[in-house]
């Protein structure tokens, strides 16, 4: 998957700014797909390049003017060619873990304070996806299956995150451990 298709998804439901577009990003699928403001202006150039997207300025009074996007016949072909294709299995890629195994030379206490810091950042992304706000979009998506597909990729995340979480305690235990 590339960040063009999460566009293009995002698009096929209704024109955005680059800026809406890394709202939406943020609000709903950043727990697995991240990207930059950087990232999506450079695909959304990408995309325009392609074909696969428009781009008009909407003038506005008293504010600067906007660029809005909005998907094109051939984006939503690309979409829904990628939509029914196979996928193969992910290629995680998790920046702690490099950082986790060029550390033996560290003490223990800063690997420790290193697991705890990770730790943090996955406990505020759980908190995320079980608050009020993710809840409260589930519940009020356009219809039945988008709050069962919703509520899908929200419980993938936390079941993720909650594991994520187990080991980083156990990996905290086990290196207090270590002489």
């Amino acid at each position: 998957m590339s960040l063009k298709h999460t566009i293009l998804g995002f698009l096929n439901h209704q024109n955005l700014s680059g800026y809406d577009l890394q709202k939406k990003i943020d609000n709903t699928i950043n727990h697995f797909w991240p990207s930059t403001q950087s990232q999506i202006y450079r695909t959304l150039k990408e995309l325009i390049d392609n074909g696969h997207v428009e781009m008009q300025i909407i003038y506005q009074d008293e504010k600067p003017n906007k660029k809005e996007y909005s998907i094109t016949g051939k984006g939503k072909n690309e979409l829904n060619q990628w939509l029914c294709s196979g996928l193969d299995i992910p290629n995680h890629r998790n920046q702690f873990l490099v950082q986790l195994f060029f550390s033996h030379d560290l003490e223990n206490k800063t690997i420790i304070k290193n697991l705890k810091y990770y730790r943090s950042i996955m406990q505020n992304r759980l908190s995320f996806l079980t608050s009020e706000q993710v809840d409260t979009r589930i519940k009020t998506a356009q219809n039945e299956k988008k709050q069962k597909i919703l509520g899908l990729i929200t419980q993938n995340g936390i079941w993720a995150l909650e594991n994520e979480i187990r080991w980083v305690d156990y990996a905290i235990n086990e290196t207090s451990m270590i002489k």
